[in-house]
């Protein structure tokens, strides 16, 4: 952001006096800073936007400060519309396998976002803590842009979790972390696909994400003497033909969940390592 303070402080001016009902131009520090914020924040939108577009970096300074910020309010609220859209998604066929975390965070938590977002004079602040995490990366992004790429993840992960049949899903979670409907505090989707990942390794039907001694076994000898890399390698190979067959459709699936798999990599080792992989892959 080319733009200097002088440029953005009669924006904020205006912005605080709105704030008051236009009784007054004067506010707290604390207040003014959430005012400058919310202004920065919202050029930052524009020149995201300008960048996106371009594919390189736009010439922010021959767009006047005043324009920036009207242009990235107006984009503010448009993400907004578009979080509601996604969430409202999500809902229609909504399923939370009985973990208390995973309702309170998207069942429950959520609707308070749109609630309380206000975005005019605090566009930065996304209000929840998102305890449920996301088994993709979200980056540094706050405000509208965080629960947009939040939900966003939610709707994905969700499609995948609707591949697999919900008692299955459960017995699995039952199996990773007695009482998890009260402790599982993991992303439900990173433990399905992880644990089908090793159905898939072990040539055992995907579907029931369950395996046993003699599957681990075979697990062992398939990734024996394997470096990380390999593992890593064999890993990803895998999930990318499990999303090919259990979601065709979704081809933004395999580029989302590839991050996790140099952490699958690391804790398949382990538990190799320490005879421990029906605890990385749940349980038996």
């Amino acid at each position: 952001m080319d733009y200097t303070m002088e440029d953005l402080l009669p924006i904020v001016k205006e912005l605080a006096e709105k704030y008051t009902g236009r009784e007054s131009s004067s506010v707290t520090y604390d207040t003014a800073r959430m005012l400058m914020d919310a202004v920065i924040y919202c050029v930052q939108e524009n020149a995201d936007q300008a960048d996106g577009a371009a594919g390189v970096p736009a010439a922010r300074s021959e767009i006047p400060a005043r324009k920036a910020y009207e242009t990235g309010c107006a984009l503010v609220l448009e993400k907004a519309h578009q979080a509601k859209a996604v969430y409202e998604e999500i809902l229609e066929d909504y399923y939370d396998y009985g973990c208390r975390n995973y309702r309170d965070t998207v069942g429950k938590g959520m609707m308070q976002f749109f609630l309380r977002y206000d975005p005019r004079f605090c566009p930065q602040d996304h209000l929840l803590t998102l305890d449920y995490p996301a088994a993709g990366a979200l980056g540094d992004a706050r405000g509208v842009d965080l629960i947009l790429k939040y939900l966003r993840a939610i709707r994905l992960e969700q499609k995948f979790l609707d591949a697999f049949e919900r008692p299955a899903v459960e017995s699995l979670l039952e199996r990773l972390t007695p009482d998890y409907q009260n402790n599982y505090m993991d992303n439900i989707a990173q433990a399905v696909l992880l644990a089908a990942i090793g159905c898939g390794i072990a040539h055992k039907p995907v579907g029931l994400l369950k395996l046993d001694r003699e599957d681990y076994d075979r697990i062992g000898y398939c990734l024996e003497g394997k470096s990380g890399v390999e593992t890593e390698a064999c890993i990803r190979t895998v999930m990318n033909h499990l999303l090919e067959t259990f979601c065709p459709k979704e081809d933004t699936m395999k580029i989302y969940f590839s991050v996790c798999c140099p952490g699958f990599s690391i804790r398949i080792q382990h538990g190799l390592r320490h005879h421990a992989l029906d605890k990385v892959l749940g349980g038996r």
